[in-house]
C-alpha cells in the first residue's frame, strides 16, 4: 500500500513535469513566433485614384514593414527610410521599373538573405533582356537566350554600359544596392532573374 501511493506520487509529479515543460514550450514558440514574425498592421487605405497615388501608399505602408523588420541597423533603417522619402516625393515620376527597383533597394538594406523582394514576377512584367546570366569565378556568362540569341550562350559578358571588366567581385558591388549578396555567395548571384 506504500509503494502504491509512493508510485502514485510520482506518476502526478511526472505528468507535472511533463505538463509544465509542454507549456514552456507553447510559450516558447509563441514568443518566438510573435518576436520573429510580428503582424503588420492592415492596409487602410482609400482606393488609389492614380499609379502615383498607389505607390504613394506603397510606399507609406513600407515604412511600416521596417518598424517589423529587425535585420536593419539603425544606419540602414535611417537610409532605407531616407530611400523611400526620395521616392514618395517623386511618385509622379516614376515608372514601374524605377518604382520596384527602389523598393528592391529598400529590402537590400537589411543586408540578409531573407528581407528580399523577388524579382522573377516582376521581371515579367517590365522590360528585360532576352538573356539570363549568372556569376562565375571568372566573371558574368550568358546561360539562357531567346532562341534568336541562342549564339550567345556561354559569352561572358565583359562590360555593360561604362562598366568593363565586370569581375564577380566588381559585378556584386554593382548589383548589390538592389540584389541582396553576400561575399561568399556573389559568385552565384543571378544578375537576371530566370525566366
Amino acid at each position: 500500500m506504500r509503494q502504491t501511493k509512493h508510485l502514485r506520487h510520482l506518476s502526478i509529479l511526472a505528468g507535472l513535469i511533463c505538463l509544465c515543460a509542454a507549456l514552456y514550450l507553447v510559450v516558447w514558440e509563441l514568443g518566438r513566433e510573435l518576436y520573429f514574425n510580428p503582424r503588420p498592421p492592415v492596409a487602410d487605405y482609400a482606393t488609389p485614384r492614380s499609379p502615383a497615388e498607389a505607390m504613394a501608399q506603397d510606399l507609406d505602408y513600407l515604412r511600416h514593414f521596417l518598424d517589423l523588420d529587425r535585420s536593419y541597423t539603425d544606419r540602414a533603417r535611417d537610409e532605407a527610410l531616407r530611400l523611400i522619402a526620395t521616392l514618395k516625393a517623386t511618385v509622379d515620376d516614376l515608372s514601374l521599373g524605377a518604382f520596384e527597383l527602389g523598393i528592391a533597394r529598400v529590402a537590400a538594406l537589411a543586408d540578409n538573405g531573407h528581407t528580399q523582394v523577388y524579382l522573377g514576377p516582376r521581371s515579367r512584367r517590365l522590360q528585360r533582356l532576352p538573356i539570363r546570366t549568372v556569376l562565375f569565378e571568372d566573371g558574368l556568362h550568358i546561360l539562357w537566350a531567346h532562341a534568336e540569341h541562342v549564339e550567345f550562350l556561354g559569352a561572358r559578358i565583359d562590360r555593360i554600359g561604362g562598366l568593363r571588366r565586370l569581375s564577380p567581385t566588381r559585378t556584386a558591388r554593382v548589383c548589390r544596392p538592389s540584389i541582396y549578396c553576400t561575399p561568399i555567395s556573389h559568385r552565384r548571384l543571378t544578375a537576371i532573374g530566370w525566366p
